[in-house]
């Protein structure tokens, strides 16, 4: 009788801790989804932040647009004029606010966009510009780009530098670039040319 009921004794403790075990691993994967649950939602808290999605994309695209603004530049500028992009420190915790910063150092003119010359603002705006165009993959999206006189107020050196550009683009990713410019210098580096020419009495348009 007694080995009987200590028989009995041990199979109700082996369930018993058979039991515990299951409840344990159900516990364990339990604690698991709620890791889960909260790595996710402290996530998606962050994304909707002042410091989130926006900053997480520019923070992402700043190394891509420092290399490309710097091709661009060297190839338009020799490297006289540098665009550089940040994101700003503003918050009292130290992170990132969601702003995209443009410093530029320009060695012929000011380091201040609006206080630099027409021409030299001009060509500022426009290594930002292609920057921002190829950064944003625009070639693959657009088979077409419009320029309406882009390189004004510009030397002959630099103006040639900017319609070599445009032409190396345009074969380079094999879309169509229209290009409005009184300077005939640009003739040069079409393949088709539209020439308007205003007189006193009417307009005459001809292909050349």
């Amino acid at each position: 009788g007694d080995v009987k009921a200590a028989q009995a004794t041990h199979q109700e403790r082996e369930r018993a801790l058979a039991k515990a075990q299951e409840e344990m691993q159900e516990a364990a994967t339990s604690l698991v989804d709620a890791e889960q649950l909260l790595e996710v939602g402290n996530y998606w808290a962050t994304a909707f932040s002042p410091v989130g999605i926006p900053n997480m994309i520019l923070e992402e695209s700043v190394p891509a647009l420092n290399e490309i603004s710097k091709t661009v530049s060297q190839r338009l500028t020799g490297g006289t004029i540098k665009v550089e992009y940040t994101t700003k420190r503003q918050l009292v915790s130290g992170k990132n606010k969601s702003e995209l910063r443009i410093k530029i150092t320009n060695e012929l003119g000011c380091e201040d966009l609006e206080g630099n010359s027409k021409g030299e603002s001009g060509l500022i705006n426009f290594i930002i510009a292609e920057t921002l165009a190829q950064v944003g993959n625009v070639p693959s999206r657009v088979g077409f780009r419009w320029y309406d006189e882009v390189v004004p107020n510009h030397d002959q050196v630099v103006a040639q530098s900017i319609y070599a550009y445009l032409r190396e683009t345009a074969q380079k990713h094999g879309f169509l670039i229209f290009l409005v410019d009184h300077n005939p210098v640009a003739a040069n580096y079409a393949d088709r040319v539209l020439l308007v020419e205003k007189q006193r009495d009417n307009s005459s348009i001809r292909w050349l």
